[in-house]
């Protein structure tokens, strides 16, 4: 909130008002060089943006009070218009190289990343819970493409990433799908990070990956198979594909969930709530039917690429 403060900072010199503006719960945001705590001091609402704050000012001051509101409010919402036509303008490839909004925005100097939140609910109640969990943070959303994006400091993206999606599940109880990019330090990385993210989305919808979060640095079988041209993909999938068109929903969910399993048995059956004595019954079944043994790794690997591509045309 560096901005605002500094606006706060610009505010208070030139009105000659000197006061508070704290979070609800007390914690500081700005305080003017010359407030001074007395029994005099009244508290203001204030609303910036989804959170709610306490102006606080001598009571000398109340005839100003109002203005005095309205002036940070409306500056507000004037500084995150302007934020998010910027980054919007950014992700559309228009030249803002001469606008100063990319100087505001410390956190992209910070070591920064991004969370790119695609769901089957409110996208606006979504917003408001992706802005009030991080209400006194370096980090900003927006609405972008239908989505939301999600960029700022993060100590652990990719916990921030599931905490995000678990909240917004359990509030709005909708389909929610979380893609993150990886850590970076530069403002021109910005794009960069964002395609990532876009590019996860893409392909863990399209390949199903069971978690609904997707990160890119873990998706390399799947960028590489989708960046095969079709010709290619034919050729492989040519001799296969009769036998995994007959496979029945049980043995593709079997299949995709032996492979988020790691091809770990034990954690498979679990998985699919089946003893593990069935889960060995279905292997063998697709070894016959298939003619690869997805509990040996290299057979596995082969064979993940093989469905992999089969997922996509499919």
């Amino acid at each position: 909130m560096d901005d605002i403060n500094n606006f706060l900072q610009k505010l208070s010199i030139s009105s000659n008002i000197d006061f508070c503006v704290n979070f609800e719960n007390g914690e500081n945001i700005f305080t003017s060089r010359c407030f001074v705590e007395s029994s005099d001091i009244i508290h203001i609402p204030l609303f910036l943006g989804e959170t709610n704050f306490l102006l606080r000012i001598d009571k000398k001051f109340k005839p100003f009070s109002k203005l005095l509101k309205f002036t940070i409010e409306n500056k507000y919402v004037d500084l995150l218009s302007t934020k998010e036509q910027y980054i919007v303008s950014i992700l559309d490839g228009k030249d803002v190289s001469n606008d100063t909004t990319f100087e505001d925005m410390q956190f992209l100097s910070e070591g920064y990343g991004l969370i790119y939140i695609n769901l089957d609910g409110s996208l606006h109640e979504a917003l408001n819970i992706t802005k009030q969990a991080y209400s006194n943070e370096n980090v900003f959303s927006i609405l972008y493409k239908g989505n939301i994006l999600v960029m700022g400091v993060f100590e652990n993206i990719a916990d921030h990433a599931i905490g995000i999606r678990e909240s917004i599940i359990s509030n709005l109880f909708c389909k929610c799908y979380v893609s993150f990019s990886r850590i970076v330090n530069a403002k021109s990385e910005f794009v960069n990070i964002f395609n990532e993210c876009e590019i996860s989305m893409l392909l863990g919808k399209k390949f199903k990956i069971k978690t609904d979060i997707f990160d890119y640095n873990k998706l390399f079988l799947e960028r590489l198979i989708y960046s095969l041209n079709s010709k290619c993909k034919q050729h492989m999938l040519f001799t296969f594909k009769e036998k995994l068109d007959a496979l029945d929903n049980e043995m593709i969910n079997t299949i995709e969930d032996f492979f988020n399993s790691d091809l770990n048995i034990s954690d498979s059956a679990k998985n699919l709530y089946i003893h593990r004595n069935t889960l060995l019954y279905r292997l063998d079944k697709i070894k016959r039917e298939t003619g690869f043994d997805i509990k040996d790794f290299n057979e596995a690997m082969t064979f993940k690429i093989i469905f992999l591509i089969w997922l996509e045309i499919k």
